[in-house]
């Protein structure tokens, strides 16, 4: 209990977090599509990787907020259908 307390106070919300790294994934893998039409498909290659490493963390995040907020996505109750 005293590891959840602390990543509470450390990281309150992984919200802002996930959003900051689906923007870099986004700029990373723009910049990608740049270099290739450049022609630099070496820069290219190695930018993709990048944004997939950038892509996964955000997902990790994503799920590990998921997780600890109970899975309920923060809507209130139901499902929405009425």
């Amino acid at each position: 209990m005293g590891l959840e307390r602390a990543l509470r106070r450390v990281l309150p919300s992984l919200d802002f977090m996930v959003r900051g790294l689906a923007a870099a994934f986004i700029a990373v893998l723009t910049a990608a599509a740049v270099a290739l039409a450049l022609g630099r498909e070496d820069a290219a290659d190695t930018l993709a990787v990048y944004a997939y490493y950038i892509l996964a963390a955000a997902v990790a995040l994503a799920l590990v907020d998921a997780a600890r907020s109970g899975g309920d996505g923060g809507e209130g109750e139901g499902d929405g259908q009425g």
